[in-house]
């Protein structure tokens, strides 16, 4: 369990499960089975960049409507519904691009390479 007063947690949700940092944990976590094992030493090597106020509400704003649409488990069984977190998701990965300056090239080999796992 992650607490903290420096950062909102649900920024934080949004960066730790972006595709950037799935990338990212690839070469710094370890791998069980198909699971990363996320120990407290490379978590707490997560570079997270500040966000401005508008970045961090955009993060925070996507993270609540994704809350909103899983509350209820029986999201997964509705193919409408789990779009609409797949299209959320995809959102926070674009605001994660933009807060780390990655390039378009850089972009192709993260999603590339999740695209392959």
């Amino acid at each position: 369990m992650i607490k903290t007063d420096k950062i909102d947690l649900k920024y934080l949700t949004g960066i730790l499960n972006s595709q950037l940092i799935k990338f990212w944990f690839f070469y710094e976590g370890k791998l069980q089975g198909n699971n990363y094992q996320i120990d407290s030493e490379p978590l707490m090597n997560v570079p997270i960049k500040a966000p401005s106020k508008i970045e961090k509400n955009r993060m925070i704003e996507l993270i609540n409507q994704i809350l909103s649409i899983t509350k209820d488990l029986n999201y997964l069984e509705n193919p409408t519904k789990q779009a609409q977190v797949k299209t959320l998701e995809k959102q926070i990965d674009q605001l994660v691009y933009k807060l780390y300056d990655l390039t378009p090239g850089e972009i192709q080999i993260v999603e590339g390479f999740n695209e392959g796992k």
